[in-house]
């Protein structure tokens, strides 16, 4: 995305209030718990649990998503059998959960981290990719269609190496993100109708060592923020990114240790992490000429504890967390210029157990 077209969505976006869903993936039955959440009322009485339960619960982080057009929820879980690891239900803003979707064969593995989509207009179709990756050294992807053909799903193994976390789509749809104790992308040259999948040739940026595994795309597409989970050396990082590595640009004076989650905020003026340490959630002012500014003030009333996952909404005014201490979840409103507002009341119904991911529809 342009320069000039990155400001018109940051003013467009500016000028909305989010009216959507917040969905909590949690590690005991029902395993999900989705709510209607505005930003004049926050939490809404949570929708009805799925009429077939997921087979198991999930703590994997950075995991549960929406696709782009709200018609399909899928999460991963690192407990249910392999083969049926992968959840996909169809979604309505309206009516909730529909039918649970089955998919042929899953990952191979017992441990399986970061989902990611892209909007379907980027490869025609009416189909969303989704990515899961597991320790079994790939990355698997479905492309799920919306509306009638909500139950054509495909998969595919990539075979590719190494345990890739926080898988992310560039914004233009054409590279793929992930972290491998540094950060790599992947050229995504795939089309929608291919029976093989190329993500094309790895390329990864040094960092020296370090768990450098948290990572997101300014909506420009050309710098990239990345965090690292090791509570030995932590840092936040921006680099340059013009379809290749670029220079370091800067390093965040003052972050948390031990990140957990690493978002840009939709206007791309602000970077987001959460982590397992005290005050669990911080927020970075950022340009993407110059890199990391100064912090803004911690949120007044924290988050309840160690936050797995932090999430931002699409008209830029809401970031929320999740957390395993109850009440399991925390949203607050957000302005790009003064910062966190008030945190919105709990929800009345709480999920029911610790929760490492939650996403925005």
């Amino acid at each position: 995305m342009d320069p000039i077209s990155t400001q018109l969505l940051a003013a467009s976006q500016k000028e909305q209030q989010y009216d959507g869903c917040l969905a909590v993936t949690h590690s005991s039955s029902p395993y999900i718990t989705v709510y209607p959440f505005t930003r004049a009322s926050g939490f809404g009485t949570k929708y009805s649990n799925p009429s077939t339960l997921p087979d198991s619960g999930t703590v994997q982080h950075n995991s549960v998503i929406f696709t782009t057009d709200g018609t399909v929820i899928a999460w991963p879980s690192n407990t249910a059998s392999i083969g049926a690891n992968l959840f996909f239900y169809s979604w309505s803003k309206a009516t909730g959960f529909g039918a649970r979707i089955t998919q042929s064969t899953g990952p191979a593995s017992d441990t399986i981290y970061g989902s990611v989509t892209t909007k379907p207009s980027e490869f025609g179709g009416g189909y969303h990719y989704i990515l899961f990756a597991g320790s079994d050294g790939s990355i698997w992807r479905y492309h799920v269609a919306s509306g009638a053909s909500i139950n054509q799903v495909n998969t595919k193994n990539t075979g590719v190496g190494g345990l890739t976390l926080n898988l992310r789509f560039s914004n233009a749809g054409n590279y793929v993100l992930g972290g491998i104790g540094n950060p790599r992308f992947y050229p995504w040259t795939d089309g929608w109708v291919a029976t093989t999948v190329n993500l094309g040739t790895a390329s990864e940026s040094s960092q020296g060592s370090g768990s450098w595994n948290m990572n997101d795309w300014h909506p420009s597409d050309t710098v990239v923020a990345i965090g690292s989970t090791s509570s030995s050396l932590s840092g936040l990082r921006a680099l340059n990114f013009a379809g290749g590595w670029g220079t370091v640009i800067n390093n965040a004076t003052s972050f948390m240790a031990s990140l957990t989650g690493l978002r840009f905020s939709a206007s791309g003026k602000t970077v987001f992490t959460s982590s397992t340490n005290s005050p669990y959630l911080e927020a970075h002012a950022f340009d993407q000429t110059t890199g990391f500014g100064s912090k803004f003030s911690n949120p007044s009333t924290l988050p309840p504890g160690p936050s797995y996952t932090v999430a931002v909404s699409k008209t830029n005014d809401l970031v929320g967390v999740s957390s395993t201490t109850s009440p399991y979840v925390a949203v607050y409103p957000w302005n790009d210029s003064t910062g966190f507002g008030v945190k919105y009341s709990d929800p009345g119904s709480l999920p029911s157990n610790g929760s490492r991911s939650l996403a925005f529809m």
